[in-house]
């Protein structure tokens, strides 16, 4: 598998990178058939919606717009997110031929999440007592604590798996800056956002280390022409229409 440990200066940038990469030659080029692991960090807090996700019902904009953080919508499914430093963002691009659990939704899900928990799970053996666990739909949990998010996107050929790892994050921006979802996994019960999310204790060279074996991703990835992500970002991150969708 392909390795890209890869952060661009603008959050639409590095949005559109992982939907260049997803819309490239993955699954056709022999080349890439292993797919690919992402790595990136966003030096600056920025929000990132989900495709379907609602502005006026999910950011306080005006707390973000005063504390000047960016506003952003990723063409993934799943809930809002608050991401920036001290949150490692991975993105796993995988041809649907890569394991037969990656054609239907839902396995897909079960598959790439435990196997993620294994990779964590082998960086905290003497913590029996909060094991890191999919839990909910998309999370990954460390006993009762969410410690990450995910969403998919879905090509004819291949999936764009998007995941985030908290290890170092200022928790006390999320009430701030996301309103209380509707939707809530049952494990969360009624617990607000700084009641539910905690970080790994794990520093995020050993995250990438963990995660990089685990899919056995060893091959130095080139990445797309600039052009690419630029064209992305006008066609789409960029337009102000594609933030503000309903």
């Amino acid at each position: 598998m392909g390795i890209l440990d890869l952060t661009l200066p603008t959050i639409e940038a590095n949005l559109a990178l992982d939907e260049v990469l997803l819309q490239g030659t993955v699954a056709s080029d022999p080349s890439r058939a292993s797919g690919l692991l992402r790595f990136w960090e966003f030096p600056r807090h920025a929000v990132v919606l989900g495709i379907n996700g609602r502005l006026e019902d999910e950011v306080h904009r005006s707390t973000c717009a005063a504390l000047d953080i960016s506003l952003a919508r990723r063409g993934s499914g799943g809930g809002t997110v608050l991401i920036g430093p001290g949150c490692l963002c991975f993105s796993l691009i995988l041809p649907l031929t890569h394991h037969p659990s990656l054609i239907n939704v839902s396995l897909s899900y079960e598959w790439i999440m435990n196997h993620t928990a294994a990779a964590l799970r082998s960086l905290t053996p003497s913590m029996a007592e909060e094991t890191i666990q999919w839990r909910g739909s998309s999370d990954l949990a460390m006993g009762n604590f969410k410690v990450s998010g995910n969403a998919q996107k879905r090509s004819r050929q291949a999936l764009l798996h998007h995941g985030t790892l908290l290890y170092d994050f200022d928790l006390t921006l999320l009430p701030k800056c996301l309103k209380e979802p509707e939707r809530r996994p049952e494990y969360r019960g009624s617990r607000e956002h700084v009641a539910f999310v905690r970080n790994l204790p794990i520093a995020a060279d050993q995250l990438k280390h963990a995660l990089a074996q685990a899919w056995l991703a060893t091959d130095p990835y080139a990445p797309p022409p600039q052009e690419q992500v630029e064209e992305m970002v006008r066609q789409r991150h960029g337009r102000s229409d594609w933030l503000h969708r309903r």
